[in-house]
């Protein structure tokens, strides 16, 4: 049995809950192809850091997301961001 990763297009809303469940989501610009060669998309994950609990200024799921949106989502995509997440396929 083989299995196979595919993506799936997710909303926002559903991007912040499985980033705040420590999943991973992937972050791409508007009308951009995930399976491109040409664009990489960001891979978006809860860091925390026990030892060091002092610091604690973690960068939230929305500046993330804002700071993603200035430096990537300009001309010719569109200016926001589309969110993706993972699933297999068992094949026989």
């Amino acid at each position: 049995m083989k299995t196979i990763t595919r993506y799936r297009k997710i909303r926002k809303p559903e991007a912040r809950k499985l980033f705040k469940e420590n999943k991973d989501v992937y972050m791409l610009p508007g009308n951009a192809n995930i399976n491109s060669p040409w664009i990489n998309y960001c891979l978006m994950r809860l860091k925390i850091n026990i030892t060091d609990q002092a610091q604690q200024a973690q960068a939230t799921f929305d500046q993330i997301v804002n700071e993603f949106e200035y430096y990537n989502c300009h001309a010719p995509f569109r200016k926001y961001a589309w969110f993706y997440t993972t699933y297999e396929i068992k094949v026989f």
